[in-house]
């Protein structure tokens, strides 16, 4: 029942909020040679955590696909009518979860933008940056434009 649903959403989730991280442009935490590799692993543990509970789809299409294919050779009763109309819950569940999983990336996200205090000065080694951080507001959205000052010591 609710649990296996609940497990869906949580799972999806968690797989959005690494997928926008990763595609956010200013996230620099992370190279750009290694973004696959971490996309990979994320999947890894992220269906290594939900399997045992629901299957651990996290996309609508790992379970739709191959439910269609063994309706057509077992018959639609026997596969959609099974552990009482499991069906829809990895159709479902991914959907919502990857809706709140974007939501509270980008919730979070506005907050930091807005309320955080981070230092202005950054030191990278020998040199100490002054960013300049000038909010921008292009078409009702919100932009960040960043002029560097960099000063050697």
């Amino acid at each position: 029942g609710w649990n296996l649903f609940f497990d869906q959403v949580v799972g999806t989730a968690v797989l959005m909020i690494f997928i926008v991280a990763l595609g956010n442009d200013f996230n620099h935490m992370i190279s750009e040679v290694a973004k696959p590799f971490a996309f990979v692993l994320i999947i890894f543990v992220i269906t290594s955590a939900f399997a045992c509970n629901s299957g651990g789809a996290i996309n609508p299409a790992r379970d739709l696909g191959p439910r269609l294919f063994a309706a057509f050779i077992y018959g639609w009763k026997e596969v959609f009518q099974a552990n009482n109309y499991f069906f829809w819950i990895p159709i479902v569940g991914p959907i919502v979860g990857a809706i709140i999983g974007v939501w509270l990336y980008e919730g979070y996200s506005l907050i930091l933008k807005r309320f955080s205090n981070l230092p202005n000065v950054v030191n990278i080694g020998s040199i100490e940056v002054h960013p300049q951080v000038k909010l921008v507001d292009d078409d009702n959205q919100l932009m960040i434009t960043h002029k560097l000052t960099t000063i050697h010591s």
